[in-house]
Order: C-alpha cells, then sequence, then structure tokens
C-alpha cells in the first residue's frame, strides 16, 4: 500500500479511506490490518480531501511519519530494477527493455529515501546491491541531455555510500570530489558536487579532502570550505587547518581566513573557545590592519558559533556597529552589509544600501579577492555588452 501510493500522482502521502481499504480492509472490523494499523498509532486520520477533489467529505489518512511510508515501500521492492530499468546500449525511453517498460525513479524526488532504505536493507544481497550502484555510475543517455542525467545517477549512487558501502566507494567519491573542487566554483556541476559531499558517507570523503591540500593543482580554497561543512570533530583535519594558519607557507597564506572559519565550524570544546578568543584578540589588534570587509567576515563567524554573553559574540557587534557607523566614503556597501546582519539580530540602525550596486564587486567580496579599479570597470563594461540584443554578445562573453 505504501509503495503504491509513493506512486501516485494524487496521494503520495495523503491516503484516502477507499484506498486503504483495497489494501487492509474496513476501518472499524475488529482485528483487520486497517483496524490494527489504526490502533497501533501507524496510520492517523489528518482530516477531510480537499475540497476540489472527488468525495471532498471523504476521510483522508496518514502514516505516523512519511519514514514509516518509506520503509514499508522499501520492503515491498523485490529488485532494483524497480526504481530503474533503462537500455544503454539504445537509451530510449519509449521502447522496452527486458521485456518490460524503461522505468527512471531515480529522477523522481519522492523516491530518494525509499532507494536509500532499499540499498540498507540486509535481506538484500550484496551482489544486487552492487549491480545497481554500477547501472547508476554508468548511465548513459541521448547526447543532449546525456550530461545532465549521467551526473543526477552518479551523484545518487555517492548518496547511496551511506546506507551500503560498494566495492565501488572510493572511486566515485573521488570522481565526486574532482569534480567540487577542479571546476570553477561557480559552475553548477560543482556546486552540485559540493552538496552530495555532505550527504555522501563524510568519513570517505574527509581524508582524499586532506590529501590533497599537498597537491598544487587543486583549489585549496574551496577544499578547506567543503571540509568545514563536513569535517565536525575529526582530528586529522582539525590539525591539517592549524598548521594552514599557523604556517608561514605563502601559497596558503590566502587560505588562512578561509581555514580560521572551517577550523571553528569543525571545533569543539576548549578548542573551540581558545580559537574564537584568538580570533576576537586578533580583531581589536591594530597591528593586523584588516578590512572591514574581513572583519564583517570574522564577526558574522562569532555570531553563529557563539551566544549574546560570549566575549567574542559582544566584540562582533561591537564592530560591526562602527562599520555601519563609519562616515568613510570609500566603504558604503560594508556600511549596509554591517547594517543588515544588525537588523536581522533586532539592531535598528538605518542605514541605506549605496545607490548604485555593483554587483561585481559583491563577487569580488565573496571570493576575498581585490582587482584594480581598471579591472573591475572593463568587466562591467563587457558584462553591459550581454544583452541579447547586442551584435558583440559572443565577443564580450568570450572575453569575460
Amino acid at each position: 500500500m505504501a509503495k503504491k501510493a509513493i506512486d501516485g500522482v494524487d496521494y503520495q502521502f495523503r491516503l484516502r479511506e477507499s484506498f486503504i481499504k483495497d489494501f487492509l480492509g474496513e476501518p472499524k472490523q475488529e482485528k483487520s490490518l486497517f483496524w490494527w494499523a489504526l490502533k497501533l498509532g501507524w496510520l492517523n486520520k489528518v482530516g477531510l480531501a480537499m475540497v476540489d477533489e472527488k468525495d471532498p467529505d471523504e476521510q483522508v489518512y496518514a502514516f505516523l511519519h512519511p519514514t514509516f511510508q518509506e520503509y514499508f515501500a522499501a520492503l515491498a521492492v523485490p529488485h532494483w530494477d524497480f526504481f530503474l530499468n533503462h537500455n544503454n546500449e539504445n537509451p530510449n525511453p519509449f521502447l522496452k527493455h527486458n521485456g518490460k517498460d524503461c522505468v527512471y525513479r531515480i529522477f523522481e524526488p519522492q523516491w530518494k529515501e525509499v532507494i536509500l532504505l532499499w540499498l540498507g536493507r540486509e535481506d538484500i544481497s550484496s551482489e544486487t546491491k552492487e549491480e545497481f550502484i554500477k547501472i547508476l555510475i554508468e548511465f548513459k543517455a541521448k547526447d543532449k541531455v546525456h550530461y545532465f542525467y549521467q551526473q543526477r545517477g552518479y551523484f545518487f549512487a555517492a548518496v547511496g555510500m551511506t546506507e551500503f558501502d560498494s566495492c565501488l566507494s572510493d572511486e566515485i567519491i573521488k570522481n565526486v570530489i574532482d569534480l567540487s573542487v577542479k571546476l570553477f566554483p561557480f559552475d553548477p556541476i560543482a556546486q552540485d558536487a559540493r552538496v552530495i559531499l555532505e550527504q555522501t558517507n563524510r568519513e570517505k570523503a574527509i581524508k582524499p579532502l586532506i590529501k590533497l591540500l599537498k597537491d598544487k593543482s587543486y583549489n585549496h580554497y574551496e577544499i578547506i570550505r567543503i571540509l568545514g561543512d563536513i569535517a565536525y570533530g575529526d582530528e586529522d583535519c582539525i590539525q591539517e587547518l592549524l598548521s594552514i594558519i599557523n604556517g608561514g607557507d605563502n601559497e596558503k597564506i590566502w587560505c588562512q581566513g578561509i581555514a580560521v572559519q572551517s577550523l571553528v565550524k569543525i571545533s569543539d570544546g576548549d578548542i573551540k573557545e581558545s580559537l574564537l578568543n584568538c580570533f576576537t584578540e586578533m580583531l581589536k589588534s591594530s597591528t593586523h590592519h584588516l578590512h572591514d570587509r574581513e572583519k564583517i567576515r570574522y564577526s558574522i563567524l562569532f555570531i553563529n558559533e557563539t551566544f549574546p554573553d560570549y566575549p567574542s559574540y559582544k566584540y562582533a557587534i561591537q564592530t560591526l556597529t562602527e562599520i555601519a557607523k563609519s562616515n568613510s566614503s570609500s566603504n558604503s556597501l560594508e556600511k549596509y552589509n554591517a547594517a543588515q546582519i544588525l537588523e536581522e539580530l533586532g539592531i535598528h540602525l538605518n542605514i541605506h544600501p549605496p545607490v548604485q550596486e555593483d554587483k561585481f564587486a559583491l563577487t569580488l567580496a565573496e571570493l576575498n579577492l581585490e582587482l584594480e579599479p581598471k579591472i573591475i570597470n572593463t568587466v562591467n563594461a563587457l558584462i553591459e555588452l550581454l544583452d541579447e540584443h547586442n551584435k558583440n554578445r559572443e565577443k564580450a562573453a568570450a572575453c569575460l
């Protein structure tokens, strides 16, 4: 019943009484499966059907929690071809494969948790699960949509590593890591890959990422940022980030700011407290000559990672207030950003945004980069040429 409901269009998680009765019998008939489901609390009344639906006065039920329904559905799937039946040799979804219609439930979001629960079933052989993982990473589609679906299949296999330790897991995670740090940071595939690293088996991802910090061909900034999202409590990662922060390696100096943020995020207890105190003193010190942008970044870190009674939290509020009230004409964007953060905390300074917002400068601020005004002006001029009616559009894009 759970599997049929999720596969339906109208009642995936809201089950009509007439639908349930087809599987479990009458709700008031003592000892019927419907009667037992209500008695045990596995099914509960949630109201009536929608006014615009057929039979709007019919009672509607739901499982105690969607995970119950997804678990039962997973138990009712005997083989992975229920989730994916596809012919790689002739990728045409309108032709039968192995005597059955092609199936692509792996691309339907309502089946994601069901598939993960299916991979976690102990009564399914490892060989069968390995077949499924192999099919996912080798998925092929027609040329125009091939790359999009191939990546989605591969990423699903990576997420499946949380439930099933495939013999291909190291290879799969390595490829996801490559996509996340080798491509340009704003590439959609790179962004998706970083999300997948948070959802896959994190322990298998942390060590390879730390190892890549020794390889200069990789984007260390992105690696450190990813470790801050996935390596909570990992001692090896904590030590590596400490060495970057304390080291004098010119190659890594530009990574120290993000290393500070990541280290605070993955640390706890005394280490975290000492780090916060250390960075607070650094903010106070005039010898470090931090830009307002950097002060804002550290202040956000203190606010997110501490509580209002902490010295670092109080100093963050003080720093943001000073920036927001500054009379300098060169930091109007920072003034507004600082004021916006304080607004979210309930501190109202009534600071208005700068008259003309420079989108490119905002992006540079996120990347912690500084470029000469001449370069910024050139880039902004090229961006204006990207208008779809401009005959020089393609040339401008190539220059960018």
